[in-house]
């Protein structure tokens, strides 16, 4: 039986707000965070809440899909210690996606090239394309760029010369971008759960899990701790 006939949830928390998904029984729901809220303290409540409200429980759980970023260093920590809680647990699969993969899913038209810069703090920000596509008579999303840290002066050099580009509000400025480069950017909100749930699946009734040894987040530079100051 394949692992999508049981209960699948999705934790997706590379940036804010944070969202969690559920499917059970044909029926899907999702819960996005309070944006001030710590990760940490609401994001098994909420997971929790969905299951109940599907009427079933956690046990139940056969898959568990999870942005595995790059994005906020707690909040990718926080879900993917989540997610293999809930694994271990219920002795359900895993199933980590970059969390630029469930973007494109979400808002990708079929064939459309999509690169996604984002704002990483530390004078630097992240880069990568992605292609909605059509293999076998399936959807999926093609890597054309692989997730990249870049500093902000090398920034434009390596946005592809066609298609969208989907941008934190701050990042045109940011990276100088010239007037015909930001007449492609569109703002976006953080990856939604629901969508990183709905490609998961597809993925995962097609054979494809993460063992939990290998479920990781993708930090593209090391941790560096900021002091406040005084």
């Amino acid at each position: 039986m394949s692992v999508t006939h049981g209960l699948c949830l999705a934790i997706e928390a590379s940036g804010r707000p944070a969202s969690a998904a559920a499917h059970w029984a044909g029926r899907s729901l999702e819960r996005v965070l309070v944006e001030e809220r710590a990760h940490a303290s609401d994001l098994l409540p909420a997971v929790d809440e969905l299951v109940r409200e599907l009427g079933t429980e956690p046990r139940s759980t056969t898959l568990v899909v999870v942005g595995t970023g790059p994005g906020s260093y707690t909040g990718l920590r926080v879900a993917i210690a989540s997610a293999l809680g809930i694994c271990r647990a219920a002795h359900a699969q895993a199933l980590g996606i970059p969390s630029g993969e469930a973007l494109c899913w979400e808002l990708g038209a079929e064939g459309e090239l999509l690169t996604i810069v984002l704002d990483a703090r530390s004078q630097g920000v992240t880069l990568a394309s992605y292609r909605r596509v059509v293999q076998a008579g399936l959807a999926e999303i093609a890597v054309v760029q692989a997730p990249q840290w870049l500093p902000i002066a090398e920034a434009r050099a390596h946005v592809a010369l066609e298609g969208r580009v989907l941008v934190d509000a701050t990042v045109p400025d940011l990276c100088g971008f010239e007037p015909a480069l930001r007449a492609r950017c569109s703002t976006v909100r953080p990856p939604r759960a629901a969508a990183l749930l709905e490609l998961g699946m597809a993925r995962a009734a097609r054979g494809q899990h993460t063992p939990l040894a290998e479920l990781q987040p993708l930090y593209l530079r090391d941790f560096v701790p900021t002091t406040r100051k005084r």
